[in-house]
């Protein structure tokens, strides 16, 4: 939570949500750090209370320096440059003008869940679209080859051009029927199921995922429990540097190198700027793989901290 309002005041609310022991970081405080120092601290706190506007924005640039996507709920008009600055600025009906023109996305009613269900109705439109795409290429490749290849051999037109645009709107009707189509129907899994999991990555994760949010805490969690490092970087990447002692499994290859993640041991994820690091601990989670963690800094912070790379 980033506020204006008192120290008092911001635990308080914290509290009131949930948040028994919250770490806080007030204005005059954070105008003591510099922008190298914040980065390595921003993971830490909850809350941050008695900050000015440009400090807000300041927060939020030191999130995705981090390697975070930022998403900023506001609606005065101090939230406008901090807005402007999240990857996904969320604004209110009733904000002042200047908030809902600086947000990408404006919530018309007072519910959170509209964002989880425009997840949903987003994952369906993409799934739906991918099948229309691969229908209409299909039957068009289908009437080129064989309008082609059957010229070479006959000396006239196998099908009138009425005939052809018949037969494509012919083909239509069949793909109209993917609109309708639900969620449950678009994923392979159960739609009780995939809200829960949506639920508990927008409301769960973020604790464990910032829970290794410098070099040193990498570092004890590596000397003490024994951690797994993990890679999730292209090979190419890996080779030109990485973190000593980790491994390289590429993201779009971990389902299939699920034996090589330890279960008996804390694994630790990173990449570049630790975009791929959110997808990986997302997924593996999804899979019951709670043992799993992030290092938000990953690479770039590793080597801000002066630390050396392994080739």
């Amino acid at each position: 939570m980033i506020t204006g309002d008192s120290r008092a005041v911001a635990i308080s609310i914290i509290q009131q949500v949930g948040l028994p022991k919250p770490k806080v970081l007030t204005g005059s405080e954070l105008q003591k750090l510099s922008d190298e120092a914040l980065m390595h601290r921003v993971g830490e706190i909850n809350v941050f209370a008695e900050v000015e506007p440009n400090q807000k924005e300041r927060i939020i640039i030191a999130l995705k320096k981090a390697g975070n996507v930022v998403g900023y709920l506001g609606d005065g008009i101090n939230d406008a440059s901090a807005l402007h600055a999240a990857d996904v600025g969320i604004s209110v009906e009733s904000a002042v003008d200047v908030a809902k023109e600086a947000a990408d996305i404006v919530l018309m009613q007072k519910d959170l869940n509209v964002l989880v269900e425009g997840v949903k109705e987003g994952r369906v439109t993409f799934a739906n679209t991918l099948k229309y795409v691969f229908m209409a290429t299909s039957a068009n490749f289908g009437n080129m080859f064989s309008m082609a290849g059957i010229s070479l051999v006959l000396p006239l037109l196998p099908l009138l051009p009425s005939q052809i645009l018949l037969t494509n709107l012919l083909t239509d009707f069949p793909e109209m029927t993917i609109a309708p189509i639900p969620l449950a129907s678009a994923s392979s899994m159960p739609q009780a199921q995939l809200s829960e999991a949506i639920e508990h990555f927008l409301t769960s994760l973020a604790n464990d995922y910032y829970a290794i949010a410098n070099t040193e805490a990498l570092k004890n969690i590596i000397k003490n429990d024994n951690a797994a490092l993990t890679d999730v970087r292209q090979p190419s990447e890996y080779n030109s540097g990485h973190i000593p002692n980790a491994i390289n499994i590429p993201l779009q290859t971990l389902i299939v190198n699920l034996d090589k993640i330890p279960q008996d041991r804390p694994v630790v994820l990173y990449c570049t700027t630790g975009y791929r690091t959110a997808m990986g601990v997302m997924t593996l989670q999804m899979l019951g793989r709670t043992n799993v963690h992030g290092f938000p800094p990953s690479i770039q912070g590793w080597k801000a901290a002066g630390e050396p790379l392994q080739k």
